[in-house]
């Protein structure tokens, strides 16, 4: 995509959106324009980021919030065991089915 740096005009006010921005970013000639063009921009994506609420990890000196809490390894653990579920080589789940089999069977 060829584009043409035409716009030698001072960025004099903020930009309103992110079309703009873009638009600013490609087309100014000046190097301080475009500058003030990729802060606005990085402005604006630090506003975005910031209204998306992103829970933070409990301190340490909240352990009822730390007991609730799932880390990544809490993750991958279940992760592994589902996958060992769904392959049918999880020990401990094919003990449960077999005896709700034989239950369901009145053999136990």
């Amino acid at each position: 995509m060829v584009v043409k740096y035409d716009d030698d005009t001072p960025l004099t006010k903020k930009l309103r959106t992110m079309a703009e921005i873009v638009e600013a970013i490609r087309h100014k000639k000046n190097g301080k324009a475009v500058r003030e063009s990729v802060a606005q921009l990085g402005e604006c994506v630090v506003a975005t980021v910031s209204e998306i609420n992103i829970p933070e990890a409990p301190k340490d000196d909240n352990k009822e919030e730390l007991e609730n809490f799932v880390t990544k390894q809490d993750l991958d653990v279940l992760d592994k065991k589902i996958k060992r579920i769904t392959l049918g080589i999880d020990h401990e789940t094919i003990k449960l089915v077999v005896r709700e089999i034989l239950k369901e069977e009145g053999v136990i």
